[in-house]
């Protein structure tokens, strides 16, 4: 991606799945193989999905090529559920 802005959204699992169905999110966000930011999501608080929801934002970037990724982190197993992402 070429840019100098851009704003990650996810899926954020609710409460309502049967038990054992992993609902929480702890993840990391890396730009250039650089982890700018973490993001923990839990789903106890959420009776629903949430959709648009923004995970990461950053407007202040140089205007050249990036990479982007967003991992889990931790030692617990988390749900990913990428929605989408813009970028200017």
């Amino acid at each position: 991606m070429k840019g100098y802005a851009v704003e990650v959204f996810f899926i954020l699992a609710g409460n309502n799945l049967p038990s054992g169905v992993i609902v929480d999110s702890t993840l990391a966000i890396a730009i250039d193989d650089e982890v700018v930011a973490s993001f923990y999501h839990d789903a106890s608080n959420f009776s629903n999905y949430q959709y648009n929801q923004s995970i990461y934002s950053n407007s202040s970037m140089t205007n050249t090529n990036h990479t982007i990724s967003v991992r889990t982190s931790g030692e617990v197993q988390s749900l990913i559920l990428f929605d989408y992402l813009t970028y200017t």
